[in-house]
């Protein structure tokens, strides 16, 4: 019953008659209240038909919680929500790295007026620029890098070449 489904369909699926299935729900009933049990089943009847599963009225109620938790009255929730969704599918951006981005700007506005967050973020690219260049840097220098070696046998096998050539010509 709680599912929204009939007598028959409750009674056959569990392998009991209809009698012990009404039997049942009356008991609930009286436990219950008449009103509370109608009102259960018809709640149960129509989320059956539109869908929607318990699971998924779990999962609603806890992420109502969290955004009155936050104090966004409902009739914000879309408004709050619906631009920063489309932004991230315009932008091909998964939305819990859009949730980081933003969560680190609100870290970042506290330390730094957002006025000026152009020339921070320029500067930090600029920082990574300099740390991938010296990186690369860094690798080059390397003697295991095996460009580097490769260069490094080029080399030597070009000085024999050439001084094979000498000393043959001597």
């Amino acid at each position: 019953m709680a599912k929204g489904k009939t007598r028959d369909e409750i009674a056959e699926e569990h392998g009991k008659s209809q009698g012990t299935v009404s039997n049942i729900i009356s008991r609930m009933r009286n436990s219950l209240g008449s009103y509370e049990a109608d009102s259960i089943r018809e709640l149960a009847k129509e989320l059956r038909e539109h869908g929607i599963t318990p699971e998924n009225c779990a999962c609603g109620f806890r992420i109502f919680n969290v955004l009155e938790n936050l104090k966004i009255p409902e009739i914000e929730i879309e408004k709050f929500l619906k631009p920063r969704y489309e932004f991230s599918q315009k932008m091909g951006i998964k939305a819990g790295l859009l949730n980081d981005v933003l969560l680190e700007c609100a870290r970042i506005s506290n330390e730094l007026p957002f006025s000026k967050m152009p020339n921070y973020l320029h500067a930090l690219k600029e920082e990574i620029e300099q740390l991938e260049n010296n990186k690369k840097g860094l690798k080059e220098r390397n003697p295991n890098n095996p460009k580097r070696k490769g260069r490094e046998e080029g080399k030597c096998k070009f000085f024999i070449k050439k001084s094979w050539y000498y000393i043959s010509e001597s």
